[in-house]
């Protein structure tokens, strides 16, 4: 795949209907190059950043394992979305292990450097690890099925972390339903808005760091950061970071007016009752396990018949 191919055909779109909002915030666009899955990395070791959501995450799924997971499994195919370092697969997997349960990790990621990484962190705890390079929007129960090629009485574990604020709940579920089949098991981790307003959420995206992440999207297509301003702003549960843009920009095949803004990634926030909302518009019954104070939560769902 040609890292800026879709990128350039969707900002193509926009620039060719006038819109004053260019919207590059498919969360596959931050990942299309080895140089921004590192940067990303960088960002996850940085305490400012990790301690907001990622690390009482960890915390959550280490104290809840035992409910995330059935003891009485015998075979597990662990799918995990968006790996990155997997971090917060890293406590089931461990207990699968103690357990004696065997497991196979499928890491599946558009880009190649999150999953190496990933399967070097997981490679002593799981039995097999099959990745998956790939938008997960292009992946279905059959193609993990043939892939990681095991038994008949395997259930999969479909697991994703904070990439699912970056999509609409119902693009995130429709991706988790078409990778499972009756008795297969989702797994949720998201942020809560609970004792915070979405501005004081949005605070942690407002440093050099974060910003230089997002620019290099716009950096692959050509774009000076001089012609660029960064913004991080509201909208409804969502936070959007962008760029307006400072002047007029021309490029290769259009042309950029003064006033544009280039969103490059959105996350949405969740309240406990807006996320049990949520997940009540696709399934009949789910579990949800709470930080305390709720800052962070871990939805399960079992696949019905």
């Amino acid at each position: 795949m040609d890292p800026n191919s879709v990128v350039n055909k969707r900002l193509s779109d926009y620039v060719n209907s006038n819109e004053e909002v260019i919207y590059l915030d498919h969360p596959s666009f931050l990942y299309l190059k080895n140089s921004q899955a590192q940067q990303y990395i960088k960002l996850m070791h940085q305490e400012s950043y990790s301690s907001e959501f990622h690390s009482p995450l960890v915390s959550l799924i280490e104290d809840k394992v035992l409910s995330l997971v059935d003891a009485t499994l015998k075979q597990v195919r662990f799918v995990d979305l968006g790996p990155g370092y997997p971090d917060k697969a890293i406590p089931i997997l461990s207990h699968l292990r103690r357990a004696g349960i065997e497991v196979s990790y499928c890491p599946i990621d558009v880009n190649p450097f999150f999953l190496d990484l990933a399967r070097e962190s997981v490679e002593k705890i799981t039995s097999s690890i099959f990745p998956i390079q790939s938008l997960f929007e292009e992946v279905a129960h059959a193609d993990i099925s043939k892939i990681s090629g095991v038994g008949q009485n395997v259930s999969s574990i479909i697991h994703i972390g904070p990439t699912f604020m970056n999509y609409a709940p119902s693009e995130a579920f429709d991706i988790m339903l078409r990778m499972s089949i009756p008795g297969d098991r989702l797994i949720i981790s998201t942020e809560l808005l609970e004792d915070v307003s979405i501005e004081s959420a949005a605070k942690i995206y407002v440093s050099k760091e974060v910003e230089h992440f997002n620019y290099m999207l716009l950096s692959n297509l050509g774009i000076a950061i001089s012609d660029l301003r960064y913004f991080v702003q509201t909208n409804g549960n969502c936070i959007e970071m962008g760029f307006t843009v400072l002047r007029d920009v021309a490029l290769n095949e259009y042309r950029l007016s003064k006033g544009t803004q280039i969103v490059t990634a959105t996350s949405r926030r969740y309240g406990l009752k807006d996320l049990k909302s949520v997940l009540e518009s696709y399934f009949d019954s789910y579990d949800i396990y709470t930080s305390i104070p709720p800052s962070v939560a871990i939805s399960k769902i079992q696949i019905l018949e």
